[in-house]
């Protein structure tokens, strides 16, 4: 009978361990008492604490809190085996690690998976087993980006933010520039080799030697008028560009209209920090397009189906999106649904279209709840804005103050802040945390940090 507790009691606690271990962090739960009085021997638990567990660094594996059914037998025995580890683990040249301490350290010099067996023993050699599973992850590297939009003028404005970007990037090491759309306004440009990639995107940002990661906007896609978002075939140039060998820099990053980027991007680290998500929204958003190529429905699912099909298998500690209109907004273009106050009530498809209305049935079928953070433009102001319930974990990002600014409300959705001065955003991925700073910039070119909110996970 005792054996049967014994195998019972030991099935639970993996089973509760297992489904509590994370792959970015190792976490050591409490274990349960026994309830049936017949039980003698000893009771297993652990620490109830998560272990970061890192490559080359220690960790605190903690046993001391186990106990006896019966509360006069202190004289507890611990053992600790690992039984399994990535292949290539060495620890002092032995194949095989032990510790007879309650509470003991151990230090993984390879990433992956380790088993170690946990036996508790009292002095009648009564005894009792759990297997705990740790998971060790590269040491992971901090990543760092600037939010620009609404940015592609060619004006004194967008000279003057690119300044401020550049001498902000001095001291924070940035590693990239995420491009909200509306790169080149405004109609976008006629070919590939359109001087305005040169007047509005390669000479203003000329001393920023940084990959630019680029999505497109209505203005990029403008076809009857500019802005309308109506002919796509145009923003494809933008796509063809970032291909062109004779182009001035290699700075404007754009595979295709929308595209996944990982980081670390070094292959053989299977581990990576962060995902981002390029969308391209013009086609949910804007006035319908004659193309077969660009039929709503069409684009909607295709897009959908790819971003699910790198979204669900990806390990990656977090994840973002940007795109160029906005879920939330409280500038004059709005939410996703009511842009520009559509009147929905009287409007048919080309009302709801440009309302939105099909972009946020996209996003809340896709992607909310799958990204940290969703970033935006299309508003030229600066927003730091709140979850909703409908976008589950999801927070958002307005970064559209790049070139221009437009005015804001204040009771349209919470904010943690917003600004309707010129600016950009600074974004600090971190293994733990999410640094968001909002940082305006003056006429002669200097900058502020007006914001700063840390995002944890």
């Amino acid at each position: 009978m005792n054996n049967i507790i014994n195998m019972k009691i030991s099935a639970i606690f993996l089973y509760l361990l297992l489904t509590l271990s994370l792959s970015s962090c190792s976490n050591i739960s409490d274990s349960f008492s026994p309830e049936a009085k017949v039980y003698y021997g000893p009771i297993i638990r652990t620490s109830k604490k998560f272990y970061p567990l890192e490559v080359n660094k220690s960790i605190s594996l903690d046993a001391s809190s186990s106990s006896h059914s019966d509360k006069t037998v202190t004289n507890l025995s611990f053992l600790w085996t690992l039984t399994s580890a990535p292949i290539g683990f060495k620890l002092d040249n032995k194949s095989t690690w032990q510790s007879q301490n309650a509470v003991t350290t151990f230090r993984a010099n390879i990433g992956g998976e380790y088993k170690f067996k946990l036996t508790v023993s009292d002095p009648k050699s009564n005894s009792i087993s759990s297997i705990i599973t740790l998971n060790t992850i590269e040491q992971l590297p901090t990543v760092s980006f600037l939010a620009i939009g609404d940015m592609g003028k060619g004006s004194e404005q967008q000279y003057r933010v690119a300044k401020a970007m550049k001498n902000y990037c001095a001291s924070q090491n940035c590693d990239f520039v995420m491009g909200l759309g509306d790169n080149i306004y405004a109609a976008g440009v006629s070919s590939v080799s359109d001087k305005q990639f040169v007047t509005k995107f390669e000479n203003p940002y000329k001393d920023i030697s940084i990959p630019f990661y680029m999505v497109l906007g209505n203005h990029d896609n403008s076809g009857l008028f500019d802005g309308d978002g109506s002919f796509n075939f145009r923003g494809n140039l933008q796509v063809l560009y970032s291909r062109q060998k004779n182009r001035p820099s290699e700075k404007w990053q754009m595979p295709a209209r929308y595209y996944q980027v990982q980081f670390p991007e070094v292959n053989q680290v299977e581990n990576k920090l962060l995902d981002i998500y390029g969308l391209d929204s013009t086609p949910l958003t804007s006035l319908h397009d004659p193309s077969s190529e660009f039929n709503l429905q069409k684009v909607s699912k295709k897009q959908g189906e790819w971003f699910k099909s790198k979204v669900d298998p990806s390990l990656s500690h977090w994840k973002i999106a940007f795109s160029h209109h906005p879920y939330l907004s409280n500038g004059e273009h709005g939410n996703a649904g009511k842009y520009d106050k559509a009147d929905l009530a009287n409007g048919g498809y080309v009302i709801k279209r440009v309302a939105g209305v099909y972009f946020k049935e996209f996003l809340e079928t896709y992607v909310c709840g799958e990204v940290d953070l969703f970033l935006s433009g299309h508003d030229h102001t600066l927003q730091d804005l709140k979850t909703t319930n409908q976008c589950g974990k999801t927070e958002f990002i307005v970064s559209g103050a790049a070139a221009s600014t437009t005015t804001l409300e204040k009771n349209r959705n919470p904010s943690n802040w917003q600004s309707d001065e010129l600016g950009f955003f600074h974004i600090l991925v971190k293994a733990n945390s999410i640094i968001i700073k909002g940082i305006n910039v003056h006429e002669d070119g200097t900058f502020i940090i007006k914001h700063q909110r840390i995002l944890t996970k």
